[in-house]
């Protein structure tokens, strides 16, 4: 429900931050740098650290930076918000897709593989309609904060409720 974020921005760009086409693309190019800031720090010092710790933080940084995304009252603060969520979109989604692939025994890889799949990519049509249900109703920003607050929601669920992840080395 928070993903699909992005087929909203436009529509944010022109309503809520009143920006073009230009600020539109910078609004994206902020959360690839941010994703290019985090993939090159786990590159390089990804090893040092708990994977449970680094997926975490990865899952507790994208929906609050998605709940900046929707407050931000400047085109400069949403810039941030931008890169902040690609930063913890990255961090999140690489490093739970390496937990995935060296944590099952090899005979369920590709279940949970195939699960994975199904979670992120086979879900976006239902959350793109959920997004854009409530942007047409209640307009974009409160479309991409109700998304940030269920992935937000989600992420401390786990973190409270399965200690172990977050301890995973």
């Amino acid at each position: 429900f928070a993903m699909p974020y992005m087929s909203v921005v436009v529509v944010y760009a022109d309503r809520a931050l009143h920006v073009g086409p230009k600020a539109y693309g910078f609004l994206f190019s902020a959360a690839g740098f941010g994703a290019l800031t985090s993939a090159a720090l786990l590159a390089r010092f990804g090893h040092q650290w708990r994977v449970g710790r680094l997926v975490t933080l990865g899952s507790l940084i994208f929906p609050f930076a998605l709940m900046a995304v929707a407050s931000a009252p400047s085109y400069p603060l949403a810039l941030f918000a931008f890169y902040l969520n690609g930063v913890g979109l990255m961090l999140f989604n690489a490093v739970s897709n390496t937990m995935l692939q060296t944590m099952p025994p090899d005979s369920l890889r590709g279940r949970v593989m195939s699960l994975r799949a199904f979670v992120f990519s086979g879900m976006t049509p239902l959350g793109n309609f959920q997004i854009g249900a409530v942007a047409n109703w209640f307009g974009p920003r409160l479309a991409i904060a109700a998304g940030a607050v269920l992935c937000l929601f989600s992420a401390v669920l786990v973190a409270w409720r399965l200690p172990q992840v977050r301890r995973s080395r």
